[in-house]
């Protein structure tokens, strides 16, 4: 389990993707070892109010990892590292729309979408 998550070059992939998307690249750096161990020094890099959202990204994006390993394994359907950091931002939207307010606070740290037009105010026209 401890490769899959952690240790392989596709999930390593998949880490530094995730982690520069959610501006969280400069506190981690993701080796194979233990997953508990690395899970539990990690969130303590972290400021106090984001280690349970941390707790939630970091199952989601394993969950997300095995399902994938799952897929490619019996179904040989594989996803690229870049569309499954993809699927943790639209699985992660809803968690937070489910009522996960601990991973919508480390949300606010996410780079906006790429493919999204740049915002602009509304404006008003009578």
């Amino acid at each position: 389990m401890d490769h899959i998550l952690l240790g392989c070059v596709f999930s390593r992939e998949v880490w530094a993707l995730a982690l520069r998307d959610w501006r969280l690249a400069n506190f981690f750096q993701v080796v194979e070892e233990n997953t508990m161990v690395w899970w539990s020094a990690a969130r303590k890099r972290l400021p106090k109010e984001l280690r349970r959202g941390f707790d939630s990204f970091f199952l989601l994006l394993g969950w997300l990892l095995w399902k994938q390993r799952n897929a490619r394994t019996f179904n040989q359907d594989a996803l690229c590292a870049p569309l499954l950091v993809k699927r943790l931002r639209e699985e992660s939207d809803l968690w937070v729309a489910a009522g996960n307010k601990h991973l919508a606070k480390l949300q606010l740290w996410r780079a906006p979408p790429e493919s999204s037009p740049p915002s602009v105010s509304p404006v008003l026209l009578f």
